[in-house]
């Protein structure tokens, strides 16, 4: 039997003002290294980048000042600000996706990858990066997942210039953190809506290529959770299976987090126990990565 295409996380993608890209909170910038990204090429977005031994990163995301037209059509461009509003795997072979594209597609769901559409940006360097990326959108039966907005699933975000251009994560000087951070412990999505959450523990099923695992013991605030190993680009000292991804239902009865539908938690690797939050444009919502020592 051929061995099925696995997903690796490649980013976590949180939105901010383009005054916050440009000034960073002291919070977020003494406790890591942040690096300057670049513009993408369609010139309605800039980034900055925080780059983990384990090849992963956080993109903070900004949309131009002036780019008002471009962002009402941009599938971000009504996401909250100050939040974790997407995230994205990857692949070490780019036509191993079409066969997930076509598992998630017989999953029905709901849910479908788009054709892969091809992206860039210029580093501050004059370097150019090339990729494809595909995004979840809702199938022609758009009923189903009447509550979906777009980070419940991740797109995808493959390389066609070298990764480590676009994520040089293996100079050192780029991934040491003064918080001790080193990598990814844990995705967790949390979903308050009781079907989108039975459509997206299919989904993640077909997406994985196996099926999760309910957990006894669930996260703060949840009724049901189910968990998948999580992949990422290089696992240090062989610790690719301790890293997960968490699908969570909100417990209806929580208040702490009663404005938000969806949200994504961040949990990092870490050199030791400790926490690192503060607020990036959400005043309602701190911003929080658990780091597990």
């Amino acid at each position: 039997m051929a061995s099925v295409a696995s997903p690796i996380l490649d980013h976590i993608v949180v939105l901010v003002t383009h005054d916050i890209l440009l000034n960073l909170p002291s919070w977020l910038d003494e406790a890591f290294t942040v690096l300057n990204g670049g513009r993408h090429a369609d010139g309605v977005t800039e980034n900055k980048l925080i780059l983990f031994q384990d090849g992963v990163y956080i993109e903070l995301i900004a949309f131009v000042p002036g780019k008002d037209d471009e962002r009402k059509s941009h599938r971000w461009g009504q996401r909250r600000q100050g939040h974790i509003i997407d995230w994205a795997n990857t692949l070490h072979d780019e036509d191993d996706l079409a066969a997930i594209r076509s598992r998630v597609a017989s999953a029905d769901t709901g849910l479908k990858y788009d054709e892969p559409q091809s992206g860039g940006r210029v580093r501050p360097d004059g370097k150019e990066l090339k990729w494809v990326t595909s995004a979840p959108t809702i199938s022609d039966d758009s009923s189903k997942l009447n509550e979906f907005v777009g980070g419940e699933a991740p797109f995808w975000c493959l390389d066609r210039t070298p990764r480590d251009l676009r994520v040089p994560y293996q100079v050192e000087g780029n991934v040491q953190h003064p918080c001790g951070a080193l990598g990814v412990a844990g995705v967790t999505v949390a979903i308050r809506d009781a079907q989108l959450f039975q459509k997206l523990k299919s989904f993640y099923d077909a997406l994985r290529g196996e099926e999760g695992k309910e957990l006894q013991q669930r996260p703060h605030g949840s009724v049901n959770a189910y968990v998948w190993k999580l992949g990422v680009p290089e696992a240090p000292n062989g610790q690719n299976g301790k890293r997960t991804l968490t699908l969570a239902q909100i417990d209806p009865e929580m208040t702490e987090k009663k404005h938000l539908d969806v949200y994504v938690e961040l949990d990092l690797v870490g050199s030791s126990e400790g926490s690192v939050s503060g607020h990036l444009g959400d005043k309602q919502w701190p911003l929080k990565f658990n780091l597990k020592g």
